[in-house]
């Protein structure tokens, strides 16, 4: 009994580090505190295995899911065709246009930051990742030059609100001559 006991806890310990879902790393790592809590009564610690099951299976689990409900992400994928033409070129520091869109990524993350969530912002200079990465991402900024185009979903609440907070601030990008498009799938 006791070395199916070790053996589930090898076997938890892994699919807790390998899973990709944050919140199934939790509760795999709930029930790998629980399966040591049980492994500390068949050793004969039941001291320690209270200790075990009431703070590391039930308040750290609670801990980190309350935790995790907070922490909200909120994924961009920046897509800039000509990032390519600017890195072979030998002399980059003269060629400044690639700088334009900080002004875009500003907005992007100061909309982000007053609705707590967190900017994941991802660079990428492939036109196609657009199409074979979308489901990733809750909005795609695609920049030709100073033309940008905002592709988001109808049903994500937090890409209607960001649209409306874009055309609500972006005097600035207007007066550098930029013009924004938005496309709800």
């Amino acid at each position: 009994m006791l070395e199916f006991l070790f053996l589930s806890l090898i076997i938890f310990a892994i699919v807790t580090v390998q899973t990709k879902n944050l919140i199934r790393a939790v509760i795999y790592l709930g029930g790998l505190s629980l399966i040591c809590s049980v492994t500390y009564i068949m050793l004969a610690a039941p001291d320690v295995a209270l200790a075990e099951a009431v703070i590391g299976c039930t308040l750290s689990t609670i801990l980190f899911l309350v935790v995790l409900r907070k922490y909200r992400v909120f994924n961009v994928c920046f897509v800039y065709p000509q990032i390519n033409i600017i890195q072979e070129n030998t002399n980059v520091q003269d060629d400044m246009s690639y700088m334009d869109n900080a002004n875009i990524i500003k907005l992007v993350e100061n909309y982000c930051y007053s609705k707590e969530l967190e900017p994941h912002i991802i660079y990428s200079n492939r036109y196609e990742d657009l199409i074979t990465i979308s489901y990733q991402y809750d909005i795609i900024v695609h920049q030709l030059g100073k033309q940008f185009w905002l592709y988001g979903r109808k049903r994500n609440y937090q890409v209607i609100n960001l649209k409306a907070y874009i055309k609500k601030n972006i005097s600035d990008l207007e007066k550098d001559g930029a013009s924004i498009e938005f496309e709800l799938l």
